[in-house]
């Protein structure tokens, strides 16, 4: 049973955490995430992924200096970031396209898939497997990913779709963390949030 308080004290920059109780509460029962270390490495990634349940939607209004740190990939130059500065579509469009599903950029799935939810769901892929998995017009309509019974849901759903699990039962955040994100990023931030929340369910 995931209380307030324990989001409260786990998470305490949380602005929302008495919305989410209710939901993670059902999605953690509908998708059988129930011993303790599932349920803190769950909602340690969570934590991380929606800044504390304070984001369902990526926001990506980026300035030009922060699109070479951020998508170096992408942005080899300031001149050429500084076309994109600011503008969350054009960069969204740029930066996912023709990746899992999305089309070119001028598709506007890049935009339209950008990270949604508590999990940050990316890629139209994902939005597929997700509509298939939740029985939600997820792929017309991304944006009911940030109703949060749905944000949830799908956080539930997510931690089975990228085989979380047996690696949480084990303590195993690094393999966790691999699953969840490809790649270790935020891992040390994701290790905190599972240890303040596995504190609370011990």
């Amino acid at each position: 049973m995931i209380t307030l308080d324990n989001l409260k004290t786990a998470m305490p920059l949380s602005l929302h955490a008495a919305v989410y109780v209710d939901p993670l509460n059902a999605a953690a029962k509908e998708f059988s995430i129930e011993k303790p270390e599932d349920l803190a490495a769950w909602l340690g990634n969570i934590a991380v992924e929606s800044a504390q349940l304070n984001a369902v939607l990526e926001n990506m209004n980026y300035d030009a200096h922060a699109l070479l740190e951020v998508f170096p990939s992408h942005f080899k130059s300031l001149q050429q970031a500084n076309q994109y500065a600011h503008d969350a579509q054009k960069i969204g469009n740029f930066v996912y396209a023709n990746q899992e599903g999305n089309g070119p950029p001028e598709s506007g799935d890049g935009f339209k898939y950008r990270g949604h939810g508590l999990p940050q769901l990316t890629f139209k892929n994902a939005f597929i497997e997700c509509e298939k998995a939740l029985g939600i017009p997820v792929v017309e309509h991304p944006e009911l990913l940030l109703q949060p019974v749905n944000a949830a849901r799908c956080a539930g759903w997510f931690w089975h779709w990228k085989g979380c699990a047996p690696y949480a039962e084990k303590g195993d955040i690094d393999e966790v963390c691999l699953k969840w994100a490809g790649s270790h990023e935020g891992l040390a931030k994701r290790k905190g949030f599972f240890n303040k929340f596995l504190k609370e369910f011990s």
